[in-house]
């Protein structure tokens, strides 16, 4: 059955754009409601329109400019009663911040005329003393008392809000991309012979990552393992971020090239490029990276403290999990890695990540509720 879908959202996301594309297929009318054009904090500037669905992007009011709150994700548009009331969608799906007054005005108005809902968000961590556990409480309320489910973004999301004493069904749903975007036939082989003589790739060994350049995505210490390794080999690091400077200092003499900030259509082009993905962050609630680097047929070698390494990699023989902070071990797993050479490994997680099927299982969840 088609069911009408609309999803709230505080802005267009690289992590969202590929499952609103693969659910405008999947269900016979969908809508997505962005809170802001952009958010102070993000670099993202994506382009939705011509995309097949109908989007309305909200405007902060004055008074939440003025007081400069949009830098904490805090969200409220007058419109939002107006854009509620005219909403025909069998079910709505809220992401982003899950306590801003847009997510909750719309929430509680979704209940009011009996439309099922539910949270789609990452990981929410339990807080540390009384005032700061009380605080979170309040802010989840909305989302707790008022959803007919929460959808994960990876395990740890699902452990985290039950944790935290939400009652009702909750299920995984990661973050997810078009796989078909990074198959073979979907790059352009001139594009990367070009692209091989600009950065001076030959028979080297090939690494790829991805990610800002802040000290949480743990780009220091891939560097630092980087620099022990005894085979030659090359390192690409895609973003950018502020702790730029400073790491190409740290990269000074090593074969490790800073490509910046890659379109996302050219991104596939980029990992064909790579003979292994290596992610050392720090903490990543998801890491739609691990998505990409899967799609492209990549082995991984990424920290423990990443949800998508969690959900997809712990259990896989042709990928290394470890320690964030671990220079040595990544340095051995990149070592032997390069000295093993390339190969095509993971297709057994795509369905895991694609947004097609993902689009699948959330059409079959609405039917319990819709």
């Amino acid at each position: 059955m088609k069911h009408k879908l609309s999803l709230y959202t505080n802005q267009p996301t690289p992590y969202q754009l590929d499952f609103c594309a693969a659910l405008s297929k999947e269900f016979g009318d969908f809508s997505v409601v962005y809170y802001t054009d952009k958010e102070p904090d993000r670099d993202w500037s994506l382009a939705v329109d011509e995309v097949g669905y109908r989007i309305k992007t909200l405007q902060n009011s004055r008074l939440v400019r003025w007081l400069k709150l949009e830098r904490f994700a805090f969200h409220f548009d007058f419109s939002i009663f107006k854009v509620v009331k005219r909403d025909k969608a069998d079910h709505v799906i809220l992401s982003g911040s899950y306590w801003c007054p847009n997510t909750i005005i719309a929430l509680l108005m979704f209940k009011w005329r009996g439309v099922s809902t539910s949270f789609w968000g990452e990981p929410v961590f339990p807080s540390f003393g009384f005032v700061s556990s009380l605080s979170k409480q309040i802010r989840l309320f909305p989302i707790f008392k008022w959803t007919d489910f929460i959808i994960g973004i990876g395990q740890q999301a699902v452990d985290s809000y039950r944790s935290l004493g939400y009652k009702q069904p909750i299920y995984n749903i990661p973050y997810n991309i078009d796989v078909t975007q990074f198959s073979s036939n979907s790059v352009d082989e001139n594009f990367i012979i070009d692209l091989r003589t600009q950065l001076g790739i030959k028979d080297e060994y090939v690494f790829i990552t991805s990610g800002s350049l802040t000290h949480r995505k743990g780009m220091d210490v891939l560097i630092d393992a980087f620099a022990q390794l005894d085979v030659p080999a090359k390192l690409i690091i895609l973003g950018s971020g502020p702790l730029e400077a400073e790491l190409i200092a740290q990269a000074k003499g090593l074969e490790v090239i800073f490509a910046g900030m890659i379109a996302k259509d050219e991104l596939p082009n980029y990992f064909a490029l790579a003979d292994c993905f290596a992610f050392a962050s720090r903490y990543d609630g998801w890491a739609v990276v691990v998505n990409e680097a899967i799609a492209a047929g990549l082995p991984i070698i990424s920290s423990r403290t990443v949800g998508a390494t969690v959900d997809l990699l712990l259990d896989t023989d042709d990928n290394i999990v470890c320690e964030s902070e671990d220079v040595e071990a990544f340095a051995l797993a990149m070592n032997n890695k390069a000295i093993k050479g390339n190969e095509h490994v993971n297709e057994s997680l795509l369905a895991k990540v694609d947004s097609k099927a993902c689009a699948q299982k959330l059409n079959k969840i609405l039917a319990k509720y819709v």
